[in-house]
């Protein structure tokens, strides 16, 4: 673990005051951190990649440990470290975290925190997702837990009608928690699996769809469509997204619907993601809910600065932390999210704000990588992100970069030939012999 530094001066700074100040916690906090600089905030980070642009947007980062060893050197020095900040201002889990809650369990969370935390695990319940089902569009696959599994195995139908079921493990993030699983796997291992819980495998197009909510009204921030690849027996890793994409009104409102009946029995405040899959039949299915900030955030901010630049209709900052921020804060949506009326309904699509695409680029093999060797020619409106500060050695399947770029209406072709292209030329120009 990188040895956190002291802090440069004592960290007073509460959210409100002239220096305002956040704490951000997950496994790359990068896009959220930027969102929060781009407010004015100092971003106080801990996550397990400290690439260079995060670097370069916050005052302060500390490396996340694997929080899944039983030994972890220094822990309780970085514990003490973070705590500090977790006491001196607003903190927030923004990225999927491994074993989260040990993390969570030792900080000195403040009443506030702690509701907020429970809020947010509470959300994630497979009952209360059902209930959030039911009556509207969506349907929730059949999803059971182990422990239904473990007590009566032989009742589980994993063979019924040739149905594919997945194992899921609530504290991963990026698919990385995700795999296919039989009878026979949980009979012989069923320690492995204890965590998890069972889902049936949906086919079809895969959406999230992140909203914002204040405790009492929710909104809609945009919907954009997932992207993900098999690496090696995961299936399901996320690597990237596109949107903001259109939805039809009326799955528009069910999702609204959705996320509201979340909230009214969760109390949550913030930003969260909604998984879903639209079936070929035109069924649509919520598959989970992630609620924290997610990897598609960074593509909604982009639309929504560049509707304010074409419309001229709103004046609200376009930083989403911000609206995260003072959502926690109880604020209103509608003036919040700079609308012209009281609706906390506002409609973000492709066809009015421009799309663009991200794409997570992996090692193919294990070499040593120098971000200072990379030569790529970018064109207009193309970034690269999450490159590491430093030269290191990547195993085949880490992330090298992410690739941010625009995805126009009647350009599409042209975008997806432009953003392989880079894929190749990232995956053969990063590697030093």
């Amino acid at each position: 673990m990188q040895a956190p530094e002291p802090p440069k001066e004592p960290l007073t700074g509460e959210l409100g005051n002239q220096a305002r100040q956040v704490c951000l916690i997950g496994a790359s906090v990068r896009s959220a951190a930027e969102s929060a600089k781009r407010a004015g905030y100092e971003v106080f980070a801990v996550d397990r990649y400290g690439d260079r642009d995060t670097l370069a947007v916050c005052r302060r980062h500390i490396l996340l440990p694997d929080l899944e060893q039983n030994k972890i050197a220094d822990f309780e020095g970085f514990l003490a470290e973070v705590a500090v900040w977790v006491r001196s201002m607003p903190f927030l889990i923004v990225g999927g975290m491994k074993s989260a809650h040990r993390l969570l369990d030792a900080l000195p969370l403040n009443e506030r925190d702690l509701s907020q935390e429970r809020s947010r695990r509470n959300a994630r319940t497979l009952e209360v997702l059902r209930r959030a089902c039911d009556e509207t569009d969506f349907d929730f696959p059949p999803t059971r837990g182990m422990n239904e599994f473990l007590s009566k195995p032989n009742q589980f139908p994993f063979s019924e009608r040739g149905e594919s079921w997945l194992i899921k493990k609530p504290d991963y993030c990026g698919g990385l928690g995700v795999r296919w699983v039989n009878g026979e796997d949980l009979t012989r291992q069923p320690e492995e699996f204890a965590s998890g819980y069972l889902q049936k495998w949906i086919p079809g197009r895969l959406y999230g769809t992140s909203l914002l909510s204040n405790g009492l009204e929710v909104a809609v921030i945009g919907t954009c469509r997932g992207r993900f690849t098999r690496r090696g027996s995961l299936p399901f890793v996320y690597c990237g997204s596109v949107g903001p994409v259109p939805i039809e009104t009326s799955t528009h409102h069910a999702i609204l619907e959705v996320g509201k009946r979340l909230v009214r029995e969760t109390g949550f405040r913030g930003i969260f993601n909604l998984d879903w899959i639209q079936a070929d039949s035109g069924q649509k299915w919520l598959i989970e809910i992630n609620p924290r900030w997610s990897a598609a955030v960074e593509l909604l901010e982009r639309a929504w600065n560049e509707q304010i630049a074409v419309t001229r209709e709103m004046t609200s900052s376009t930083s989403i932390m911000h609206w995260v921020l003072s959502a926690l804060n109880g604020c209103p949506l509608s003036s919040l999210m700079g609308l012209s009326s009281s609706s906390v309904d506002p409609r973000l699509h492709a066809t009015s704000a421009g799309s663009f695409y991200k794409r997570v680029v992996f090692s193919k093999q294990t070499r040593l990588f120098d971000p200072r060797c990379l030569r790529i020619q970018l064109h207009s409106g193309e970034s690269l992100h999450d490159l590491p500060s430093r030269p290191v050695e990547l195993n085949a399947g880490d992330p090298i970069c992410t690739v941010i770029g625009p995805w126009r209406a009647g350009e599409i072709e042209q975008a997806r030939h432009r953003y392989r292209q880079l894929v190749v030329e990232i995956a053969r120009g990063h590697s030093l012999t």
